[in-house]
């Protein structure tokens, strides 16, 4: 995915500018309910019965993300 120029290595600046750039108000509020939902994700896994390997590949692509 390409975010403000970059394939990679993008961060929240970078989101934010492309909402600026398009308009986007509920940037910031958007970010902040990914971010929440990303720290809930575990609980959501574990009402879903997702087997705990699963889970934790899971996790570790969000860490990636930055939680």
């Amino acid at each position: 995915m390409l975010v403000n120029g970059k394939f990679q290595d993008f961060h929240e600046e970078d989101l934010l500018e492309v909402g600026d750039r398009f308009a986007v108000g509920t940037a910031t509020t958007v970010i902040s309910r990914v971010r929440n939902t990303i720290k809930e994700s575990p609980r959501f896994a574990e009402r879903a019965n997702l087997p705990k390997p699963l889970v934790s590949d899971i996790g570790k692509q969000h860490d990636l993300l930055g939680r």
